[in-house]
């Protein structure tokens, strides 16, 4: 019973990690390509913040739901070698999605900064 149980938890829980390892990348490539049309829009400016703003959420948005995909794979590892290398990707995860969530945060704070500086 509990054999059975463990395999229909193996089988289940592949189809959860494709598909939420989709979703991710769904959302990384619609936000990159939505920021490659704003970027063509604003001739190439690759400094342009809303581009970065777009990619960047886009980036830690796709990056979430990796880091959940990871999560649901931890339910299934049978060694410790794949312990160790699920923790060694989510710690690289984790620091990625964190400087990401800075750099966003710097685009929306320097956008608003430069929207009060014209309206004075």
């Amino acid at each position: 019973m509990f054999e059975m149980a463990n395999d229909l938890l193996h089988i289940y829980s592949e189809y959860v990690i494709i598909f939420v390892e989709f979703i991710g990348v769904s959302i990384i490539l619609t936000g990159s390509i939505r920021a490659l049309i704003i970027l063509f829009k604003n001739d190439n400016n690759y400094g342009h913040r809303e581009v970065k703003i777009v990619l960047g959420e886009a980036l830690a948005l796709g990056l979430e739901f990796k880091m959940g995909a990871e999560i649901v794979h931890t339910l299934v590892v049978s060694n410790l070698n794949d312990v160790l290398m699920l923790a060694f990707i989510a710690v690289l995860r984790i620091i990625l999605s964190i400087v990401i969530h800075w750099e966003v945060k710097q685009a929306h704070e320097d956008n608003n900064s430069d929207y009060g500086s014209h309206n004075n």
